[in-house]
């Protein structure tokens, strides 16, 4: 039985199909995942200036994570192609967007008018 690694356990979280699932090893894993990430769960980007990352242009990754507010020592990754430390940045991102539309549509519910219960009353007799 092998054990899941965080890597592994936050493309779980965010429901990754196996075709998804990257080693983070390189830079075409790490452009493949952040397009899947902006498709499916981050959002930065509209539908239409999503191409360049999705096409692995150069300079996309690096122009994507200066759009996400990356820290600096995230873009130095870059440049030192650590790419398993970018793919990891880059799901934390993914689960916070995830988190944060979920916190959204709980507290929406949390505000909407309470449905009055429908109780199984037995009739007066």
């Amino acid at each position: 039985m092998s054990a899941i690694t965080p890597f592994g356990r936050r493309l779980q979280a965010l429901r990754a199909p196996p075709a998804a699932a990257v080693a983070g090893t390189s830079e075409r894993d790490a452009l493949s995942l952040a397009a899947w990430l902006e498709d499916k769960h981050i959002r930065q980007y509209p539908v239409e200036a999503r191409a360049s990352l999705r096409a692995g242009q150069p300079g996309a990754l690096g122009a994507y994570l200066e759009e996400l507010g990356a820290p600096a020592a995230v873009i130095e990754h870059l440049a030192r192609g650590r790419w398993r430390s970018i793919c990891s940045w880059l799901l934390c991102v993914a689960l916070q967007a995830e988190h944060g539309d979920n916190r959204e549509r709980c507290e929406a519910a949390a505000l909407a008018p309470a449905q009055p219960a429908q109780a199984a009353l037995a009739p007066d007799h």
